[in-house]
């Protein structure tokens, strides 16, 4: 298939997972990504458009916001930013994009945020570009896991505040 025939919409398609993937062009990049970037720019891929695929509600944007205003910085180089309240549906995504979020703080080598669920669990999202596997110190948690640059975690029966107990003290480990 002539790769100038498919449809926009395919284009679109294919551009947004190299967006996420990507994390907006800032990670595991290199000359085939922005190739491939234009040849589905020539495909009809509207940049535009694929950043609206990533739009997100009010509700979940303030959830974001509060994480992010939350964050305190330990040992210099993590973020981390808790919320007491319980989990409601936007709570989870908020979290994830906080992550990402803070690893824009000046130093930050990864991020961390926090909050509890509706069964008096914490879960928790990690982030960072790869300095800081964040996937060895979510592990640490008994339901921990993911990747080097992306993990998340569920620490059972216990509180935000113990929780991040835990997060620092598995940090100190790392």
């Amino acid at each position: 298939m002539d790769v100038y025939t498919f449809p926009a919409i395919e284009a679109n398609a294919l551009l947004a997972g190299i967006f996420l993937d990507t994390k907006n062009f800032t990670v595991r990049t290199n000359t085939s990504t922005f190739d491939a970037s234009a040849t589905l720019r020539k495909a009809g891929a509207d940049t535009v458009a694929v950043k609206q695929y990533f739009q997100t509600d009010m509700e979940t944007y303030r959830n974001k916001v509060r994480f992010v205003s939350s964050a305190e910085m330990y040992r210099k180089n993590f973020a981390i930013a808790g919320l007491t309240e319980e989990a409601n549906t936007n709570l989870k995504v908020a979290a994830a994009q906080a992550a990402d979020e803070m690893l824009s703080i000046e130093n930050a080598k990864a991020a961390f945020t926090l909050f509890p669920d509706k069964n008096g669990n914490v879960a928790i999202s990690g982030r960072s570009y790869g300095e800081v596997n964040v996937q060895l110190i979510l592990e640490k948690f008994k339901n921990g896991g993911g990747h080097l640059t992306m993990a998340g975690a569920l620490a059972e029966k216990t509180t935000v505040t113990e929780a991040k107990e835990a997060l620092t003290d598995f940090i100190d480990e790392y």
